[in-house]
């Protein structure tokens, strides 16, 4: 699907079978969702600890029209141990906040 780097110099993927076997099969509205997946890896508003080894939770930009106005677009990504690079594997829409530790902030 795409390769992106974070602000941290970080390399970011989506493979095509992670986001039809994963993301789609379960939440197939996000198929309209893929340049604010992206963008969430880019320019994100928080980056945080996640909740297993070595995954960060990506927070965007809240969204600014639709259904989902005022909604963030959030990626999980599984890091290899350097955390240079990494994976996604989850991504959704929420408008509730992550616990996890904040790691970066513009």
């Amino acid at each position: 699907m795409f390769v992106a780097t974070d602000p941290e110099g970080r390399r970011v993927g989506l493979s095509e079978e992670r986001w039809q076997q994963h993301i789609l099969a379960r939440r197939s509205f996000l198929r309209n969702f893929v340049q604010e997946i992206r963008a969430a890896i880019e320019r994100p508003q928080v980056i945080q600890r996640g909740n297993r080894p070595f995954t960060l939770v990506y927070t965007g930009q809240p969204i600014p029209t639709g259904f989902h106005k005022g909604e963030t677009v959030r990626a999980v990504v599984l890091f290899d141990r350097a955390y240079r690079q990494g994976e996604i594997l989850t991504a959704y829409i929420t408008s509730q906040d992550y616990k996890g530790a904040i790691i970066w902030t513009p």
